[in-house]
């Protein structure tokens, strides 16, 4: 969602229209992402490979974290995606993430979609930006350095560290952190929408 906003900001400025605010909300740069995705599988002894990207981000939307069933769901290059989209699934439904009767072949147009996602996603390549940004990073980036951002961001930028993570900042109790700083964010000037 960031990289949207981020480019429709950045447009509508380009077309010489006004954009108050801009909120990037545990955000991430692609150079950014890929370079977690090889320390993770770096520190796992693994080799990225053409679906390595997709099977993580994939176990990270169902909330699989078990380094040992990840390792298990990267198997090697030479497994197919089938194989390892099912170990994914298997240990998703092993953990409780997922109904033991969900239909596999959703969730494999579930994968497709998310992959043809990563693949835009890689190729986009975020030129700066002078507006008024707010960047709100939880734990896994500190002071937005570990977000990509902070090159890219040559307007007014106000960055707000909150606990929790890319996920349960949108649940309880993170969510008021996260609510606090975006309304006081937006409140100082009322009736901005960005």
């Amino acid at each position: 969602g960031g990289l949207i906003a981020y480019e429709m900001a950045r447009q509508l400025r380009q077309a010489g229209h006004q954009v108050a605010r801009l909120a990037l909300i545990d955000s991430y740069t692609p150079a950014a992402l890929a370079a977690q995705e090889q320390h993770f599988l770096t520190s796992h002894s693994r080799a990225a490979d053409d679906h390595a990207s997709l099977l993580l981000t994939f176990a990270q939307e169902l909330r699989l974290s078990r380094p040992l069933a990840l390792a298990s769901i990267l198997g090697t290059s030479a497994d197919t995606l089938d194989a390892r989209l099912q170990r994914l699934l298997t240990a998703a439904r092993h953990d409780g993430l997922l109904p033991a009767d969900s239909d596999d072949e959703l969730w494999q147009r579930q994968s497709a979609m998310l992959g043809a996602n990563l693949a835009a996603m890689a190729r986009y390549i975020p030129p700066a930006y002078d507006g008024r940004v707010l960047q709100v990073q939880t734990g896994q980036a500190s002071h937005g350095s570990g977000s990509g951002w902070t090159p890219l961001l040559k307007g007014t930028v106000q960055r707000i560290d909150i606990a929790g993570d890319h996920y349960s900042i949108l649940t309880h109790p993170d969510i008021a952190q996260l609510a606090d700083a975006v309304r006081d964010y937006f409140d100082e000037d009322k009736g901005c929408i960005t």
